[in-house]
């Protein structure tokens, strides 16, 4: 199995997210993309190539990007689409592993990685104890972070007209009238932005939340490089802050940290 990082290069016409990750890696005959600084490295892989590589040759996909263990756990899965879904979601977090540790970076280092769910759902790496990881997966893509923080939580939505529908579930009137005011996007693309945001403190630091949002409210919007900042109290807490990338049709957001109690 060969592993190589270079620059990589893409239409942001033709797949607006892409043009976010600057470096790939390809493991497992998979090319993965990534965002890696100091502290962390967010990955994305495209499923429509898991499920390509799962059609032409599904035991030897397996059986280099699974341990044992996820085997064991990956079996119970009968329909295609949970079969991608899970499977390039831990290749996308094990690829965000190995590149937050690059001294990790072998050609077994995937097997010798075993990432199951814990109690609550998350995701938890057997071997690795001090990086935090999160996973998420919408329609085309997975998505997976690591970082040395104490929580971390990652989210990719992809912008659906559905959103508009049922905001008033997942956001108050406050908030939306926030987004208005702030974005000069239609509704869908700014209440996407809000969800991201919303998914990913739910899996960063309420993951045993029994709601599904509930103690999660945006207070804040500001401007960052090439993305924005989304401030949301937290049940009370002290704020905490989303990094959101708007890359339409796609949504991606990031949050990381040790305490926020």
């Amino acid at each position: 199995m060969q592993i190589t990082t270079h620059c990589y290069k893409t239409n942001p016409e033709k797949e607006p997210i892409l043009s976010l990750f600057s470096s790939r890696v390809v493991l497992a005959h998979i090319a993965v993309f990534c965002i890696t600084d100091s502290t962390s490295c967010i990955s994305l892989v495209d499923l429509n190539v898991i499920e390509q590589n799962l059609a032409d040759n599904k035991k030897t996909l397996i059986d280099l990007v699974l341990s044992d263990e996820e085997k064991a756990f990956f079996s119970r899965f009968s329909y295609l689409k949970r079969q991608r879904e899970w499977l390039g979601g831990r290749l996308a977090v094990k690829t965000a592993l190995l590149m937050s540790k690059p001294s990790l970076v072998d050609t077994e280092a995937l097997q010798q990685l075993t990432i199951l769910p814990d109690t609550h759902g998350r995701p938890q790496a057997t071997s690795i104890s001090d990086r935090a990881i999160s996973i998420s997966h919408s329609s085309r893509f997975a998505t997976g972070l690591a970082c040395l923080h104490k929580n971390c939580g990652v989210d990719i939505q992809r912008i659906s007209h559905k959103l508009s529908r049922v905001a008033g579930y997942f956001s108050s009137t406050a908030e939306r009238t926030l987004l208005t005011d702030y974005f000069s996007l239609p509704p869908e693309t700014s209440l996407a932005m809000l969800w991201a945001a919303k998914e990913a403190l739910k899996k960063s630091i309420l993951h045993d939340h029994p709601s599904i949002f509930s103690g999660i409210t945006l207070q804040e919007i500001s401007r960052g490089d090439n993305c924005y900042h989304f401030t949301c109290a937290v049940n009370n807490r002290h704020p905490a802050m989303v990094t959101i990338y708007n890359c339409s049709p796609y949504i991606l957001a990031t949050t990381a940290g040790d305490d926020y109690a």
